[in-house]
């Protein structure tokens, strides 16, 4: 099996959703989607192919979530291959996204946009992923926040919830080694 992990970046890495809920725009993982119209007219201006003010200014201010560049770190120094996988719509946010990886020592080797996570992974022969929300899969090895899922089982299909990265990484070295 390739070490290769493939990470979203919002509500994984950051604190997305409630930095959009601050800046007013209600907005949950699990009951919407960066595909629905409505939200991604607050966030990225359609006629223009740039982001909103308000896009701008939630993607601008986000905050890194605990732990996360440690475990970053720990994925690169084991030889992990770190492909950042998001719902965002890189047309519109590729700078500004990279912009923050860079200002919050993110590591990373790949950055791509996927509407279907499971699909890509199983594409690029990935094993692992950190979604922000629950999804149901047979051939990975799925890791989300149970803050935002509101899961705590172990799953039959390799899904788990997790409260912090030092969960993550002791679960993927028992799953791994």
């Amino acid at each position: 099996m390739k070490k290769i992990i493939a990470i979203e970046i919002d509500d994984v890495l950051n604190n997305f959703s409630e930095t959009l809920n601050n800046a007013g725009i209600m907005y949950n993982p699990i009951l919407h989607s960066m595909k629905n119209p409505l939200f991604k007219k607050c966030i990225y201006n359609l006629e223009s192919g740039e982001l909103t003010q308000t896009g701008k200014d939630v993607m601008n201010s986000t905050e890194i979530a605990t732990g996360c560049v440690e475990f970053l770190d720990w994925l690169k120094g084991d030889k992990w291959n770190i492909i950042l996988c998001t719902d965002r719509d890189l047309r519109f946010a590729y700078n500004i996204t990279t912009n923050w990886l860079i200002e919050n020592n993110i590591q990373y080797d790949f950055l791509f946009n996927s509407d279907n996570k499971i699909e890509f992974c199983n594409d690029m022969d990935i094993n692992y992923l950190i979604n922000e929300k629950y999804i149901y899969s047979d051939t990975l090895n799925i890791y989300f926040p149970e803050k935002l899922n509101k899961i705590n089982q172990k799953s039959k299909n390799k899904a788990r919830g997790f409260q912090n990265f030092k969960e993550v990484k002791q679960w993927i070295q028992e799953s791994y080694y």
